[in-house]
């Protein structure tokens, strides 16, 4: 695998020195050569833990206010429901479950007007809970199927959706 790399930034190198004499035969201008003196190394990508929460703000930064709140809990559900609406049973044993993140919309703005939205928008607004899918290890529930990698729907956030009102459609020419 070194090798490898070895060979990406020797290429990139030569790519990069190619492209600054090619313009009629003559050097680039100075300017552009700034960009042979740059170190040919990337940062490399940190792994992150799948069952860790995603990354929260730095210690002290106070979080701006949302326009429809929400609360991230961790999950270690019995089952759950497929694409297609099925019920799944996820797997478990003693020494083995499945922990999901999930974002849902407080129960006091489910449904609700959005904050910060102008007083003549504010009707046409509702904070709405939006799901998203993931990859869990499941069967078909209450069956002795055999296991596999399916996608389950889960919370994933809160948002704030403005309908137009049904006054304007008629002008529109009946699109809704």
């Amino acid at each position: 695998m070194p090798a490898a790399l070895f060979f990406d930034v020797v290429s990139l190198a030569t790519c990069l020195l190619f492209r600054s004499t090619e313009a009629h035969g003559r050097a680039a201008p100075k300017k552009n050569r700034r960009l042979l003196d740059l170190p040919l190394e990337w940062p490399r990508p940190r792994r992150r833990d799948p069952g860790a929460p995603p990354p929260g703000p730095e210690p002290g930064y106070v979080r701006s206010a949302e326009c429809c709140p929400s609360v991230t809990e961790a999950i270690q559900p019995l089952g759950g429901v497929s694409i297609t609406g099925r019920i799944l049973e996820l797997y478990r044993e003693p020494n083995a479950t499945q922990r999901f993140y999930q974002t849902s919309c407080r129960e006091q703005v489910k449904g609700r007007p959005c904050r910060y939205v102008r007083p003549k928008y504010e009707t046409q607004s509702r904070c709405v809970q939006t799901y998203s899918y993931m990859y869990a290890l499941v069967r078909e529930f209450q069956s002795d199927g055999p296991w596999r990698l399916d996608y389950i729907r889960y919370r994933s956030g809160c948002s704030c959706q403005v309908h137009r009102p049904r006054v304007y459609s008629h002008m529109l020419g009946g699109r809704p």
